[in-house]
């Protein structure tokens, strides 16, 4: 099991709908929800155009740099982010009001012309803002790797190898990521184990499909009691009780 795809969370939070399995994987998934959640705040934030925290006027430096990335003319406004001063004294309405006065056709182009590459500039400032969030959300979720495994073969199983590391999250959820290297086999799947040091009780983590997989490992799974890693072959019997016949195995170190 790995971890959705970065375009699909992206897609989620903009209200796009997802396939039956993503969306199950997200809601079982505490890292995928939580990342989920993140975009989400910033896909609100966009809409509403009122962040909770006051947003600070860029640099004209800023502006200039734009404008000159995206070839806008000469003559735009340099920073047309500053804001008038909002405590300047309001006028009197006079006693009459005054006919409406028709604006000259050069100044409704170049009205237009400016308020154009604001509009621009605005939505490039808040993608910018989105991705700058969503990289320094990922960089904080950044897993700690607890205990490495290395995965031996057993009888009957020559030529097989694999590796296992236990990461805990942000949150303190355990996944273990498993690659494993074994010979094609016809039929039956692989499926992958915690089993007591006793080898009396074994924990199913999840169907490995391929050479690697992430797997959550349950809150209330003591690895102290649980070091063993084991990866089996099953046949197609419907039967969730461990076959006996594993291919690799390790214990958390």
């Amino acid at each position: 099991m790995t971890h959705s795809d970065p375009d699909m969370l992206a897609m989620l939070a903009m209200g796009e709908t997802a396939s039956a399995e993503d969306a199950a994987h997200v809601d079982a998934c505490p890292d995928c929800l939580a990342e989920l959640t993140s975009l989400r705040r910033v896909a609100d934030l966009a809409r509403s155009g009122a962040p909770e925290e006051p947003l600070l006027s860029p640099d004209p430096a800023v502006w200039s740099r734009i404008s000159s990335q995206l070839g806008f003319a000469a003559d735009v406004a340099p920073a047309p982010f500053a804001h008038a001063e909002r405590d300047a004294a309001v006028p009197p309405a006079p006693e009459s009001m005054p006919e409406p006065v028709s604006m000259p056709a050069h100044r409704a182009r170049r009205t237009r012309r400016w308020v154009a590459p604001v509009l621009v500039a605005a939505t490039a400032a808040l993608l910018v803002a989105g991705v700058s969030v969503t990289i320094a959300l990922q960089q904080q979720a950044a897993p700690t790797v607890l205990a490495d495994v290395v995965l031996d073969p057993l009888p009957g199983w020559a030529g097989a190898s694999g590796e296992a590391k236990v990461e805990e999250g942000p949150s303190g959820h355990r996944d273990l990521v498993l690659t494993a290297s074994v010979p094609s086999e016809q039929g039956g799947f692989r499926e992958v184990w915690l089993i007591s040091s006793d080898l009396t009780g074994v924990v199913s983590l999840g169907v490995l499909d391929g050479s690697d997989g992430t797997f959550a490992i349950p809150d209330g799974i003591d690895l102290a009691d649980y070091p063993i890693v084991d990866v089996s072959q099953e046949p197609l019997d419907g039967d969730p009780v461990h076959s006996g016949d594993s291919i690799v195995r390790g214990s958390v170190e």
